[in-house]
Parts: C-alpha cells; sequence; structure tokens
C-alpha cells in the first residue's frame, strides 16, 4: 500500500543501488507514544543501523504517581487502552500510575538487547505549563525518584521487594541499559533533575544517560541549559524540528556548530555524542520534516565532525508507516543515510521542503476507539500507461494520537490541535508560539492547517497526487496524563 513516501526517494536512481560505506553513526529511534499492541517493539530492533530505542516514557514522578513512578505507552499495554493493571500502593491502598501488564513490551525488550540494541527508557514528555507531571521541585525527592527508576527498571537487587513491571517472572529478569531525559518545560530550578542524573550515575556506572533538548539556545530559548551544563550525559538526542529557523531543515551545519560550541563550554559534556534528532513524517512533528536526499546530504556534512553521534528519529511508529512503493520506510532509509557513501558519489542538493510521496488529506469524520483519534486518508493516484491515464482513489484508516488511555470513569483530555501538540519529543520548544485551541464541537483548525500542496513523483510512469494534512482539534472524554 502506498502510504506517504518522498519523491526524492523514488526518483533519485542512485537509491535504488546506494554505494555504501562503514556506518558514520548511530540510529537511536523514539518508541511507544503511537500504536497498540500490533505495533511491537521487537519489530524496530529488526532494522539493520538502528543501535537503540528509546521507550517514552516515564510521564509522572512520584509526586504525582502517589508515590511512585508512573509510565505511560498508548496503547501497548494490557489488551487495549483502558485495559491497564497498575500498582497498588500498600502504604494507603491505592492505584499508582505504575502499569503491571505490558506483556509484550518486557518480552521485546528482551528480544532486543539479544540483537545488541541499547533499550532507554525516557523520563519526560509533553508539558506547555507547570505542574508537569513529572515535576521534582526538591533535591531530596530527585534522589528518591532515582533509586525508585533504578530499583524498578535497572539491574535486579534481591533486596528490593517493590513492582518491577518489566520482569518475565522470577528467573527472566528484564532491566534497561539507561534513561533519557526529554524534560519539556523551561524549569527555574533544574538543580533537582541534575542530582537525578548524578544518583542515576553512581548507583550504575553502566548506565548509558541521555538528554533530548530543543534546539534553540539563545537566551530565554534555552529550556535545559541548567541541565545540560550541569549534569553529565552520554548522549544529547537533540530536537532539531518545531522550531522554525532550528531545524534539520535550516542551515543544519551552523547549527550542529553552535551545539558543539555548547558542549565544549560545559563542564561534563565536552565528549559527549551529539546526534541529530529528526521527524519520521510530517505527522509526526509540526515543522522541520526533511527527506531522505536532504537526509542524506545532512550526513555527508555532519559525519566527520566532532561528536556526531548519528540521528536520533521521533516517532519509530511513525517512521515504519512513512513507506515508498518498495516496502521501504523512513527508519530504513535513515539506517542507509548512516551508511552511504559520500566520498564515491557525490551528495545530491537537498530539497528540504519534498515531503514523503503522500501527506495526505483528513477529508472526513474523527471517531475516537478507546483513547485514540482515527482519521480516514483519502489516496489519489495516477497511473499512466502509454495511451492513457487511469486515476484511482483509495481510504485509509490510521491513528492521528494515540498517546493517552482514558480513564476508566471517564474524565477529561484533549487531543492535539496538530501533530506538534502530541506528547513527547514532538514538542516546540517556548521559542515557537503554541497553537492550543479547546473547542467543544469537532472543527478544522484552518488557520494552522499546512497549506494545499501537490507533487509529482517521475519514477516508472506514476504520479502521486499530495494534499498535505489539515488539522483538528475536539474534547473527549479520558484523562491527560
Amino acid at each position: 500500500m502506498l502510504t506517504t513516501f518522498l519523491k526524492a526517494v523514488i526518483a533519485v536512481a542512485v537509491i535504488a543501488s546506494p554505494v555504501l560505506a562503514k556506518t558514520s553513526g548511530g540510529l537511536n529511534i523514539y518508541w511507544g507514544q503511537f500504536g497498540d499492541q500490533t505495533d511491537r517493539l521487537a519489530s524496530y530492533c529488526d532494522v539493520t543501523g538502528v543501535t537503540s530505542v528509546t521507550l517514552s516514557f516515564v510521564n509522572k514522578s512520584p509526586r504525582y504517581g502517589n508515590g511512585y513512578p508512573g509510565i505511560n505507552f498508548a496503547g501497548h499495554c494490557g489488551a487495549h487502552c483502558g485495559d491497564e493493571e497498575f500498582y497498588v500502593y500498600p502504604a494507603n491502598g491505592g492505584n499508582t500510575a505504575l502499569i503491571m501488564n505490558c506483556d509484550t513490551i518486557k518480552q521485546d525488550i528482551r528480544y532486543c538487547q539479544s540483537k545488541g540494541k541499547r533499550i532507554i527508557l525516557s523520563v519526560g514528555g509533553h508539558c506547555k505549563s507547570a505542574p508537569c507531571g513529572y515535576d521534582v521541585l526538591e533535591e531530596d525527592e530527585a534522589e528518591a525518584f532515582a533509586k525508585q527508576l533504578h530499583s524498578i527498571f535497572g539491574p535486579y537487587d534481591p533486596g528490593f521487594d517493590g513492582p518491577r513491571p518489566f520482569d518475565i517472572d522470577e528467573n527472566g529478569r528484564v532491566a534497561v541499559d539507561g534513561l533519557d531525559f526529554d524534560i519539556e518545560f523551561k524549569y527555574d530550578n533544574q538543580a533537582p533533575y541534575i542530582r537525578m542524573v548524578d544518583v542515576l550515575r553512581t548507583l550504575n556506572p553502566s548506565y548509558y544517560i541521555s538528554v533530548a533538548p530543543q534546539c534553540p539556545t539563545g537566551d530565554g530559548y534555552f529550556q535545559l541549559k541548567e541541565l545540560v551544563y550541569g549534569a553529565r550525559f552520554d548522549a544529547f538526542f537533540v530536537q532539531f524540528y518545531n522550531n522554525p529557523g532550528c531545524q534539520a531543515s535550516d542551515n543544519i551545519t551552523s547549527l550542529y556548530e553552535t551545539w558543539s560550541t555548547v558542549l565544549s563550554e560545559t563542564r561534563y559534556n565536552g565528549e559527549a555524542e551529539l546526534f541529530v534528532g529528526v521527524l519520521s513524517d510530517p505527522l509526526a512533528g509540526g515543522s522541520g520534516y526533511v527527506d531522505y536526499a536532504a537526509l542524506r546530504y545532512m550526513v555527508c556534512q555532519l559525519r566527520d565532525k566532532r561528536r556526531f553521534g548519528g540521528l536520533s528519529v521521533w516517532d519509530a511508529t511513525r517512521g515504519s508507516s512513512n513507506s515508498d512503493i518498495d516496502g521501504n520506510n523512513f527508519n530504513d532509509y535513515a539506517a542507509r543515510a548512516l551508511e552511504f557513501d559520500c566520498d564515491s558519489v557525490a551528495a545530491p542538493t537537498p530539497t528540504f521542503t519534498s515531503r514523503l510521496t503522500s501527506a495526505a488529506a483528513v477529508t472526513s469524520s474523527v471517531e475516537l476507539v478507546t483513547s485514540t483519534m482515527f482519521a480516514t486518508i483519502l489516496h489519489t493516484t495516477t497511473s499512466c500507461g502509454p495511451e492513457h491515464c487511469e486515476t484511482q482513489v483509495f481510504a485509509e484508516t490510521m491513528p492521528l494520537y494515540t498517546a493517552v488511555c482514558p480513564g476508566k470513569n471517564g474524565i477529561f483530555f484533549h487531543l492535539p490541535s496538530r501533530a506538534s501538540d502530541a506528547l513527547g519529543a514532538g514538542e516546540a520548544a517556548q521559542a515557537t508560539p503554541a497553537v492550543t485551541p479547546v473547542i467543544s464541537d469537532l472543527a478544522v483548525d484552518k488557520q494552522n492547517a499546512p497549506p494545499i500542496q501537490t507533487s509529482t513523483s517521475d519514477a516508472g510512469a506514476k504520479r502521486v497526487d499530495i494534499i498535505s494534512v489539515m488539522t483538528v482539534s475536539m474534547m473527549v472524554a479520558g484523562l491527560l496524563l
């Protein structure tokens, strides 16, 4: 099925049989905030070139999780959204926000690690204003939070008798390889998060600890400045998207050098790896998406620079559905970009505005199935033979947002009005004005919808007409976790 892949992928002949070189960086992919039980973590660990998978998210600190960290993996836990089983806090008999029946995830973590993939657990996610669900306001609670993360998700300690949701059984203990900090709010005091990193490193020096800051570093817009300068990280998954003027579709070489300079100025991170964070699909964020030709060109410009660690992709599930006519998806092409032999074949001039072959329009009503908002997407394809052309229209139903499962008692939460409002590393920094209309009735957000575009593929005799996504917003029953 033809979904959304860029014309550059189809049109550039060299892509069909690329010249490959030694891999020039790692590939990290975020997973967990889109999809359901059929979207298995294990499938992404079968992608050649993927070096790490970051699970998103630990979205609640003990302060907001009844004494324990809370996790949210969209529709990946339980039979479906709403079937989650939460750990009961013995001290008060109340539910925590720690989901205990993520059965496929814990099985797949072990599988991924057997394939040599690093599994990182991300703390944070979307937060437009305080209080955030993952607030850590004091250093003593930061220390307690870090110790809980280590005991619950780290290497098994026989002396700990609390919950371990990723363990398969008593003989199948499962531990993550590291922690990621995707803190998306500009806290005035970031010392508690610095303390968390320090404690985690003391508890397990082998932890791989990363951070996912927004791109802007200017005064007033550098969200995580204190954390970046005050804690020691192994990797920076910098979000070069959702910030016009500071994203992969802009002057990425200059932006990379700016971040490289920042790391050189820090006390601990001069040798940390610097990853370029990119969107896997136009639907994965608000702006800054680049096609394969641009991605390959970008890697060729950065591969020999100091600190270059590779690419970090938000989000794996979106990337898997963003595929070309041969079934190759964005995740495959991201790995291929890192293997491209820039010396043997000149990198093409990128066309940063090219989308993947279709960013199709939302043309019919949106419905809520459990906690997932679905849209019916109409694709129009025109196939031309020697004498005539034939146009075919077909529909596809796809989830636009699955980051939150509703509470069984039916409280309120809002679905995003645009892709950049989704939970997680797709959130725009404060440097970019946020668009957050909340309306009671379903309506098309015409003011903020991308302009309608058309593009043509030159592969064979097939043309794909492209219409950009119109954005929608609505209020539905549930709970914003």
